[in-house]
């Protein structure tokens, strides 16, 4: 089953896999690859505000919780991508996270309510949308070997609590910051591409250091 099978579609009642199944399995009416690794698709319970992801989950699948309206998900500590889409207008919140996130897919979380989210310092480039809406995001600190900021990645996200980008940062793409809010912006001496309206629209930006 592709990850995009159910595409953007509501499960209310979750979804049941035979007990024989080679390749899947059903947990809580959570679709998973038969070995536990990967998160393919959640139904939308109305009733619960939160729901666990099964410990041994490496990767949640494209739309996997698209429009669900869970405001707290419990991840497991081996858990180290999120596809393309996965949370995106979800209602989530609160991302309760032991480990940090090692990959992200396009638009991944766009338009969802997350307040926080750890990234590992190892991921090096922000994909396109991936915190696109994210109104109430607040970002502690970006990754330390972030090479590459990809159009609208960090869109209108309205706080930050570090704003000196990582020294091996060298593009910051089009509309990366667009309607965003950093006060202070210092830009390292390997930056040698920033886009077209990369920040644009940010009111409240008191200084930017060129290093």
């Amino acid at each position: 089953i592709d990850s995009t099978a159910f595409g953007p579609f509501n499960i209310k009642d979750g979804i049941e896999v035979h007990i024989e199944n080679q390749y899947y399995k059903s947990i809580n009416g959570i679709l998973y690859t038969k070995d536990g690794k990967k998160l393919i698709k959640s139904p939308n319970r109305l009733e619960s505000d939160e729901i666990t992801i099964e410990d041994g989950v490496e990767v949640i699948g494209e739309y996997a919780f698209y429009k669900t309206s869970y405001k707290v998900i419990n991840v497991p500590k081996t858990l180290i991508e999120v596809e393309d889409y996965a949370f995106c207008e979800s209602f989530l919140e609160t991302f309760n996270q032991i480990t940090s996130l090692k990959k992200m897919g396009v638009n991944s979380f766009t338009g969802s309510s997350i307040k926080k989210i750890i990234l590992d310092d190892g991921i090096d480039i922000l994909p396109e949308g991936v915190f696109e809406f994210c109104n109430y995001l607040v970002i502690d600190k970006l990754p330390s070997n972030l090479r590459v900021i990809e159009p609208y990645a960090l869109n209108t996200i309205k706080e930050y609590s570090d704003t000196y980008f990582p020294e091996k940062l060298e593009i910051i793409m089009n509309k990366a910051f667009s309607t965003s809010s950093p006060y202070d912006i210092t830009i390292g001496s390997k930056v040698k591409y920033i886009g077209e309206d990369a920040f644009i629209y940010n009111e409240s930006v008191d200084s930017i250091k060129i290093l």
